[in-house]
């Protein structure tokens, strides 16, 4: 069976920093390769694998999982899952439309606007020059 999922996705398991949550862990180790490649999979690993952002992870989580209340359609694991695969595209999106900071700063206040979410500017900031190597 483990052969048969490297072989299927080219992708195989990514590496993911052992100090964010598991369920974060979970929900992006074995990426579809029909979304993860290229920009938007390097993206995902710098993400996943940066020292400076596994604080982000936390606050995600507790933030997701109190909006679930509002939002409980879907069970939380499924909720949990979803609007964390949304966080990790907007992020793509911001940042693949908006090179400069202040306006991947702009684009992302946008969506957490949008979805009910705070991070502070030194975090979005953060974002920004861990997924562009600044």
């Amino acid at each position: 069976m483990f052969d048969y999922i490297l072989k299927r996705n080219n992708i195989g398991f990514i590496g993911v920093n052992k100090e964010i949550p598991n369920i974060v862990t979970k929900i992006f180790k074995d990426p579809d390769p029909i979304i993860w490649y290229g920009f938007w999979l390097t993206t995902l690993e710098k993400l996943l694998n940066s020292k400076k952002l596994i604080g982000l992870w936390d606050q995600l989580l507790i933030q997701i999982k109190d909006n679930h209340r509002y939002n409980n359609q879907l069970s939380l694991n499924k909720y949990v899952k979803w609007e964390l695969k949304a966080f990790v595209a907007s992020v793509i999106k911001a940042s693949e439309c908006n090179p400069n900071e202040s306006a991947f700063i702009n684009a992302m206040r946008g969506y957490m606007t949008t979805k009910g979410l705070k991070l502070d500017e030194s975090t979005i900031r953060t974002i920004h020059k861990e997924i562009n190597d600044c």
